[in-house]
């Protein structure tokens, strides 16, 4: 899927919170400069994002204060558009809950592993406190819910866990806003997350990691049965235009000019810039990237206080990585931070496929193991990434979420400045032959094995190097 740009993004989760009616019908958005903190965006984007939401019919813009809510679920208009959103998403939907399926019951379970007493404590009390509280809608629920949820996975201090797991549940409460026009189908859907919560209370305190995953796993696949089937009800295809909607994740915390580093740090290992050219211009690389001349300016400004670029005024910006210094480029409290994202992209990749791998790895077929096993055997750089990304071809959702974690792995890149990762020496090579023997003898389940095991190899790699 191609990547949207930054208003895209933008108006999109903009639109989708309005319909879910985060924003109130009559009410006023965040003023716009609260608004380009909340999406880390300059006021131009945000303005043409406001603008796209005014032509949709949701919001309504008066000189001199706030833009307004207007969108209303009632309206016969509106409606039609709710209709046509949620016809649109429903494939995506389906993808974002089979997802959800194979991978929350391992995150789940990984996040009470590692939870304090204090922490089961708190989680069961949270639970438990949703019994005598009085839900008049589904939204009202399934944000209480998603607490119950955000805390739990906050307890593996990974932003990009925390991160995806709300712009996941933020793509399928579209459908919910409508339950509550169905008080029976409410009442049903309350009671049988009660009773499912009642077990999970009761795994998490015996911290049975076994009936946890059992039941969450469960839970999900209900509710994505009825929210398929609700959609499916509501919705007269033959009157519906359908209009695509894939599933987008949008990491709100990072900063426009990550993006921009992290292209043309990858254009540079990958060739495209050559050591001691000139790259493109501050101009050139804005359009490129289809952001403003001053994010592509940070971008570069950063890229030379790491070391990798230099720039002579006048002249332009070129290639110097040859002119790195081990111990004071590791010393740089960015790149610090950049290690720290390498980790949590790895390990929230890892959580994924020890999530989905046992059930996926049986299923690859003859023909795409054929080609993996070639690729792997003879690619330069003896690396992972095929095995990984025919993993996350499942579904759109999981692609999307390939996409996303993948490009923070590009920081990995600055260690093969200073290490060699290929050495037949190195555990690493000897992991990665093992990997395609196994693959070649079909021990699936010791390929599953071995590559978790090589994943956190690198994290525990890498986490070295942070921490020292």
């Amino acid at each position: 899927m191609a990547e949207l740009t930054i208003t895209e993004q933008v108006y999109l989760k903009m639109k989708a919170d309005i319909v879910c009616g985060k924003y109130e019908i009559v009410k006023d958005l965040p003023a716009i400069l609260e608004l380009c903190e909340l999406f880390h965006v300059g006021r131009n984007t945000m303005r043409h994002a406001l603008r796209l939401l005014e032509e949709d019919g949701l919001i309504k813009q008066e000189k001199g204060r706030n833009a307004r809510v207007i969108f209303d679920l009632n309206k016969r208009e509106n409606r039609a558009m709710y209709e046509e959103m949620l016809y649109g998403r429903l494939p995506s939907i389906a993808a974002v809950f089979d997802t959800m399926e194979y991978i929350l019951p391992t995150i789940a379970q990984e996040a009470i592993n590692r939870a304090s007493d204090e922490d089961i404590a708190y989680l069961y009390h949270m639970a438990d406190s949703l019994k005598d509280k009085q839900f008049h809608t589904s939204s009202e629920l399934m944000n209480a819910l998603m607490e119950i949820y955000s805390y739990a996975f906050s307890l593996l201090n990974n932003v990009y866990v925390s991160s995806l797991f709300t712009q996941m549940m933020d793509f399928i409460l579209v459908a919910v806003p409508d339950y509550s026009l169905r008080k029976n189908e409410f009442q049903k859907n309350m009671a049988f997350i009660g009773n499912m919560l009642s077990v999970i209370l009761k795994a998490i305190l015996k911290k049975d990691s076994k009936v946890l995953k059992k039941t969450i796993k469960y839970l999900i696949h209900t509710i994505s049965k009825k929210t398929q089937s609700y959609i499916q009800r509501i919705i007269d295809e033959e009157k519906t235009t359908f209009h695509p909607m894939p599933f987008y994740w949008y990491y709100e915390k990072e900063a426009l000019y990550q993006n921009v580093i992290i292209d043309i740090f990858m254009d540079i290992h990958n060739g495209v810039y050559l050591k001691h050219k000139e790259l493109p211009s501050l101009e050139q690389l804005a359009k490129k990237q289809n952001v403003s001349l001053r994010t592509s300016r940070k971008a570069i400004e950063v890229l030379n206080h790491y070391g990798i670029v230099k720039t002579v005024n006048g002249i332009g910006s070129y290639v110097n990585y040859d002119a790195f210094k081990k111990d004071d480029f590791l010393k740089n409290p960015e790149v610090k931070q950049n290690l720290k994202q390498f980790i949590d992209a790895l390990s929230a990749l890892q959580l994924c496929i020890k999530g989905f791998g046992p059930a996926f790895i049986k299923k690859i077929s003859e023909d795409d193991l054929s080609k993996l096993i070639d690729v792997m055997e003879h690619q330069k750089r003896k690396i992972i990434t095929p095995m990984v990304e025919l993993l996350f071809q499942r579904n759109t959702c999981l692609s999307e979420i390939y996409r996303v974690l993948n490009k923070q792995l590009v920081w990995f890149m600055y260690l093969n400045y200073f290490y060699s990762f290929d050495n037949k020496e190195n555990e690493y090579y000897a992991y990665y032959q093992l990997l395609i023997e196994h693959l070649k003898a079909h021990h699936m389940k010791k390929v599953y094995e071995l590559l978790c095991e090589m994943m956190e190899t690198s994290i525990h790699f890498v986490k070295q190097i942070y921490l020292s």
